[in-house]
């Protein structure tokens, strides 16, 4: 038993048409896949086949009750649950095949991990221990891929700046829409107290003696 890619979560698009999406990595269990519709896990609605073997032809298909519309992204993930359940007995004769399957779970734990980090920005090696996950000075390049390029610059000259980019899905960290709209939603309310303040009324008053005027009219 080898592990020959080191695919963990395959991505397709959805075309209001196709039902079945075939993924090509070795599953160990059923249990172990999870199954996303535009960054949303599902819970229901489909259901999961495994390739009888899993050496020769890895992966399996997942069959959706109802087509994914146009466009959504369909993403099938390995998910291997971090525990180990093999129990060698001493003095027994080696079992290699069972030795074999806890080295493949291994490694897809592995995977699953790198996986992950690769959706995710990770600081230039000379960032001090303990530092913000995201400095001050990350810039983010794109939009809305799966991988958008994120850069960690130096200063304004481009010092210190890595050569190559680190990837992250936008969403997980930094949804420059957000940081817009509330900066939007204060302004909308910095206006609306400067609207306030200017309606109202601005009143004199001058007493003189037993006399009082306001706003230049004597009241009695």
């Amino acid at each position: 038993m080898t592990i020959a890619t080191t695919d963990s979560n395959q991505q397709f698009v959805g075309n209001d048409i196709l039902t079945i999406f075939s993924w090509t990595y070795k599953t160990l269990d059923e249990s172990h896949i999870d199954i996303y519709l535009d960054g949303i896990i599902q819970v229901s609605g489909y259901s999961l086949l495994l390739n009888g073997d899993q050496d020769s032809s890895p992966g399996g298909d997942v069959t959706f009750d109802v087509a994914p519309a146009d466009m959504v992204n369909v993403n099938v993930v390995r998910t291997v649950p971090q525990t180990q359940l093999v129990d060698y007995t001493p003095y027994d004769a080696f079992p290699a095949e069972t030795h074999e399957g806890a080295l493949d779970k291994l490694t897809m734990l592995v995977q699953e991990l790198q996986e992950l980090l690769d959706r995710n920005p990770v600081p230039p090696p000379d960032t001090t221990p303990g530092d913000a996950l995201i400095p001050g000075n990350l810039t983010v390049q794109g939009t809305s891929s799966l991988e958008d390029d994120v850069s960690f610059g130096g200063d304004a000259s481009g010092a210190n700046a890595p050569t190559d980019d680190a990837h992250f899905t936008r969403k997980d960290y930094v949804d420059d829409e957000i940081v817009t709209a509330v900066a939007v939603a204060q302004a909308a309310a910095d206006a609306a107290q400067t609207t306030a303040d200017a309606a109202k009324p601005e009143v004199d008053f001058l007493r003189t003696g037993d006399r009082l005027d306001i706003n230049n009219v004597a009241v009695p």
